[in-house]
């Protein structure tokens, strides 16, 4: 991957959700598959968390946090091809 495509992905990545944007259907992070768009869809639809929740949402959204910044890394310093780098930023 060259510099341009390199920078391409990052500003990508750092754009966050855009619209128009492809939110992958799971991710897996430390391990763990995370049903990604069925989780976003039923936080959304919440008022509240639900007081019983609130940590492990917490520590779920910790965890692919740091998941997001290892993928960034792995595209800003990783000797990767693009194709690998799109993966990156859409698993």
């Amino acid at each position: 991957m060259d510099g341009s495509e390199r920078r391409r992905l990052l500003d990508r990545l750092r754009g966050g959700s855009t619209v128009g944007a492809r939110m992958p259907e799971r991710v897996e992070v430390d391990g763990e598959t995370v049903e990604l768009k069925r989780l976003v869809f039923e936080l959304r639809s919440l008022d509240a968390i639900p007081d019983g929740e609130r940590e492990r949402v917490a520590d779920l959204l910790g965890h692919l946090r740091r998941e997001r910044i290892r993928r960034r890394r792995r595209i800003a310093e990783g000797d990767i091809s693009v194709a690998e780098g799109e993966a990156q930023r859409t698993r």
